[in-house]
């Protein structure tokens, strides 16, 4: 069968494009390691976080979590107000992808779970979006984007179906993972120089880390 040609490709943006580990705030808040893993799988988690990516008020999350912790209102106040903390910088190597990309005339997508607020906070501080096309944001959408695993896209008229209306998409979500990285590539596959081909399939590489930020 004929491979048709690369039309366009689409990023994720988080622990994509961008590291994103919310350790890296809260590690300066907390110094014992015990209560600091606590905060993470307790106080404020991933999955709580989400419910922000998906849309619901910021106001209204922090408040009712603050009923439930008391005790740590000072570390659920600062993902509210220090959100970007989490945020080191650039998956290493993924800017000069987007960069040779762009300049070669590949158009650019986007998606990404990603609040509102702290989307509006964190965008105008990296001009590499300036490259995209668009970006659908799901707390922008009011709806979670697909789940990468299961590649379970919402109904044909949600927002999330953009980056598929030209044949050839491609989509390169990446996340950490014991010994290294992986992630899976839908579609065609890039040239090798820019990262692992792959068809349809899942992917790994141990050789790109993402957890080192300034204290």
């Amino acid at each position: 069968m004929t491979q048709q040609p690369v039309r366009n490709v689409t990023f994720d943006v988080g622990r994509v494009l961008f590291c994103w580990d919310m350790r890296i705030l809260f590690e300066r808040l907390v110094d014992d390691p015990a209560e600091l893993e606590f905060v993470l799988t307790h106080v404020v988690t991933e999955e709580w976080h989400y419910q922000h990516d998906a849309g619901r008020a910021l106001d209204d999350m922090v408040a009712e979590r603050k009923i439930l912790f008391p005790q740590h209102g000072a570390v659920i106040d600062a993902y509210a107000t220090r959100f970007l903390e989490t945020i080191p910088g650039p998956v290493p190597g993924s800017i000069p992808i987007v960069e040779e990309l762009d300049a070669a005339g590949m158009p650019l997508f986007a998606i990404t779970n990603f609040a509102d607020l702290f989307w509006k906070q964190f965008r105008p501080t990296q001009p590499v979006f300036d490259r995209f096309r668009d970006i659908v944001v799901s707390g922008t959408e009011n709806w979670p984007s697909p789940e990468k695993r299961s590649l379970n896209w919402p109904p044909v008229d949600s927002a999330w179906t953009l980056p598929r209306r030209s044949s050839s998409t491609i989509m390169l979500p990446i996340s950490p993972r014991p010994g290294g990285w992986a992630g899976r590539c839908i579609t065609s596959p890039l040239p090798p120089r820019f990262g692992p081909t792959c068809r349809n399939g899942d992917w790994s590489r141990p050789d790109l880390p993402c957890r080192s930020a300034p204290r």
